[in-house]
């Protein structure tokens, strides 16, 4: 065949275009009206966003994003807790200076108005 008679073929093919009249279409399985899609087993916790969430859901999340930016596996297991724009970081740290940057960088964002500091580091021996 010619290119060219091949091309409206090629284009009921990629369109999936009606057939013509009198052509019966291929019979469509349909569930039963019972039938529900399947739950998922795992949910995932939904993503705070500004309509949906409050100001202390926010603060949290953005915590989260800086620690996840300075230093993903030493902050990555710090919990951060939020009430009335109060943050309490509490769990282990490496070291000092990892509990100092969270600490910092809790504080650094918009709405906090104090950091409480819970966090349990290796402290150097005398």
């Amino acid at each position: 065949m010619k290119p060219m008679r091949m091309m409206p073929m090629i284009l009921m093919l990629l369109l999936g275009c009606a057939l013509p009249a009198g052509v019966p279409k291929a019979k469509q399985e349909q569930l039963p009206p019972t039938m529900t899609a399947p739950t998922p087993a795992v949910r995932a916790e939904p993503v705070p966003t500004p309509e949906t969430s409050t100001d202390d859901e926010v603060i949290g999340t953005k915590i989260r994003r800086q620690f996840d930016i300075l230093d993903p596996q030493a902050l990555g297991t710090v919990r951060i807790q939020v009430a009335d724009g109060v943050v309490t970081l509490t769990g282990s740290v490496p070291d000092l200076r990892t509990a100092w940057r969270a600490i910092s960088a809790a504080g650094a964002v918009a709405g906090v108005k104090k950091v409480n500091n819970e966090l349990l580091g290796n402290l150097p021996s005398r």
